[in-house]
């Protein structure tokens, strides 16, 4: 069998765009196919993206998309997925010449609907026109209607016929829900409006329209495809994606191990290949002068680089960090935003307890990467994570997790007290302030009293493999059997 061509499709690929693991991992699984198979992407070309620093050329293709009851044009653009030869093509249009990917701070575009419905079609005609893949792989409900484009629109009348689809879905909280009066900008009629198909709850529903009609349907990681199937965390969605059985896999997202290693790491003060080197210590200590505060502690550092959202339990934070700061025997840096009650709690914290919280709102680069390595522990409390990147980057730096075991968190940590010998962190289960704060008090004792376990945690932890081969060659063999359906 000759290597397939695959057609990755996403809202925002690194480093183009970034806005979350996401990016991160439509931009990584490409490259680590390389070799393999054929790979070529597609995405918005939104004016955010420099277009001159990436070399970004406008094509001869332009597709005339129907939008409702009229065309809209989508001029194409090409560029490389920087440091490959791996094409990219940009869907040019009004669409996506705005300040921010999918909103700004009064909340998501209200057209977005329409956005990614023009996107998706614009896509399946780069399919055609341009790519010819043997398969599309698509991620969450930006590109979700990409299959049902296919066997709506195109299959029928004898077009594309022999594309398999995939569809990943990274998070399942965020479906594309739109109201049913939407509906006219597909150009797809009625018959869609079904409880099997894309209905649901009388309104649109584009990630469930991409589940149903996807060839096959994997999310980033096995516990969370198992969870996916509950109540608790399938968001609605839960029966549905019970009902598809083996059409659902999980498949871990893996780490760019060239952006993510202490031993290059050019936002570092200092490189190393161990935890226990001077060049850790060197990294905890600029953290500490960047975080203004003495640079000699000897108490534990919980570091924490995140979104301030209830998804991440930063509400579970808030409620417990007064407490463990009071304590006295920790430290907390923490770099976000987010909910704004969330992260004025945070702030609040941090002018209450000085010292022992310090709160950074906002992304800095340098400093993420800082908090990784400098810290001594890493805080990810979420009440669901399907994957999760953080707990990996921290761990190449020899950073030990504490972690709720949900999702991608169960899946890459092993807890100490369930295997000694081999543990890398520490996972609590319920979601309570309880939980959370028991547990950094379980950390703070080990880092305290045991230091020669805690090293050899650290060393556990970089020690532990999170390349993105892996899930490369479950990839592989997914898209050999869809190739041979």
């Amino acid at each position: 069998m000759t290597a397939p061509k695959i057609l990755f499709v996403s809202s925002e690929i690194y480093p183009f765009t970034y806005a979350g693991a996401l990016s991160e991992a439509v931009g990584a699984l490409p490259k680590a196919l390389e070799g393999h198979c054929e790979t070529v992407l597609a995405m918005p070309l939104y004016s955010v993206i420099d277009s001159e620093r990436y070399g970004l050329e406008r094509t001869q293709y332009r597709f005339i998309i129907p939008i409702s009851d009229r065309d809209e044009p989508a001029d194409i653009w090409k560029g490389l997925l920087p440091g490959t030869d791996i094409p990219v093509y940009f869907v040019a249009s009004h669409y996506f010449e705005r300040d921010a990917l999918y909103g700004n701070a009064t909340g998501d575009y209200p057209d977005n609907s329409e956005r990614f419905v023009f996107f998706c079609r614009a896509v399946t005609e780069i399919a055609e026109n341009i790519v010819r893949p043997d398969i599309v792989h698509c991620n969450d409900w930006q590109s979700a209607l990409v299959p049902v484009y296919l066997k709506e629109a195109y299959m029928p009348y004898g077009r594309m016929r022999s594309v398999k689809t995939v569809l990943t879905i990274h998070n399942v909280a965020y479906q594309g829900k739109f109201w049913m009066y939407d509906l006219h900008i597909l150009n797809l009629g009625w018959h869609v409006f079904s409880p099997d198909k894309l209905e649901f709850y009388n309104h649109i529903n584009y990630l469930k329209g991409g589940i149903v009609y996807a060839d096959a349907v994997t999310t980033v990681s096995r516990r969370y495809a198992e969870e996916l199937r509950t109540a608790e965390f399938g968001h609605g969605l839960e029966g549905l994606l019970k009902n598809i059985g083996r059409k659902l896999t999980g498949i871990r997202n893996g780490v760019d191990a060239d952006y993510w290693d202490p031993a290059t790491d050019r936002h570092l003060p200092s490189r190393y290949t161990a935890p226990d080197t001077g060049g850790k210590a060197a990294c905890r200590k600029a953290l500490l002068a960047e975080a203004g505060l003495d640079r000699d502690i000897v108490d534990p550092i919980f570091g924490m680089v995140t979104h301030i959202n209830l998804h991440k339990g930063i509400d579970l934070l808030v409620r417990m960090l007064g407490d463990a700061a009071t304590r006295g025997d920790a430290v907390f840096v923490i770099l976000g935003s987010g909910e704004k009650l969330l992260a004025d709690s945070l702030r609040a914290l941090a002018d209450r307890h000085p010292g022992r919280i310090v709160f950074r709102p906002g992304y800095d680069e340098r400093l993420s990467h800082l908090i990784h390595a400098g810290s001594d522990f890493y805080l990810m409390p979420s009440r669901y994570e399907p994957c999760g990147m953080n707990q990996m980057y921290a761990m190449r730096y020899g950073t030990v997790p504490v972690v709720r075991s949900v999702g991608g968190l169960n899946d890459t940590v092993i807890d100490i007290d369930e295997h000694p010998s081999h543990g890398t962190g520490l996972k609590f289960r319920d979601a309570t302030p309880e939980a959370l704060k028991g547990r950094i008090a379980d950390a703070t004792k080990l880092f305290r009293d045991n230091p020669d376990r805690y090293k050899l945690m650290a060393r556990r932890c970089m020690a532990a493999d999170f390349a993105w081969s892996g899930a490369a060659d479950e990839y592989l063999a997914l898209y050999g059997m869809l190739a041979q359906q």
